[in-house]
């Protein structure tokens, strides 16, 4: 057997001709998929102001209910992470789709102003956006050109941070 010139294999990658229409759009989608989480995480900071009004909390309890609210959120994270190994085998991009239309559902699900069903939301949101940071950064890697992957790779942090930054607007 030959043995293989691993400079020239790297080349014959790099000189693939490339679709960029199709890339563009992946990674427009991907960047839109971490700025929804970006936009669950962000939306956890307000949503014990607002339902402290809207369903009379009593005072002495608002620290519990926003504490509730927030570790929901986290705890889904933590959780999101650890098991995002075994959900991203599954296939990166049902992983993706399937947690952003999960983040749909629980964000709408929130809307209903019920304490223990905002809690059950809050916990999916922060599972799936855990899921889809992961799933993305692997599949960004795995599809990008090998002179791009610094600039596609940003694509899942800038996402994170302008879904953020949409939310405190």
């Amino acid at each position: 057997m030959a043995d293989l010139d691993d400079s020239r294999v790297s080349k014959d990658i790099s000189e693939k001709e490339i679709n960029y229409k199709y890339q563009i759009g992946l990674f427009g989608n991907l960047f839109l998929a971490c700025m929804q989480a970006g936009f669950a995480i962000g939306s956890n900071n307000l949503v014990g102001q607002i339902l402290q009004v809207k369903l009379n909390w009593d005072p002495s309890l608002n620290i519990l209910f926003n504490t509730l609210l927030t570790s929901s959120v986290i705890l889904g994270m933590v959780l999101g992470s650890f098991f995002s190994g075994w959900i991203i085998a599954c296939g990166r991009r049902a992983t993706i789709m399937t947690m952003t239309f999960l983040i749909i559902v629980s964000s709408s699900a929130s809307l209903l102003l019920e304490f223990y069903t905002i809690i059950s939301a809050k916990f999916l949101q922060g599972f799936a956006a855990a899921s889809i940071v992961s799933a993305s950064q692997i599949y960004i890697a795995e599809t990008s050109p090998p002179n791009r992957i610094g600039l596609f790779g940003s694509l899942v942090n800038l996402g994170i941070v302008t879904g953020l930054s949409v939310y405190f607007l």
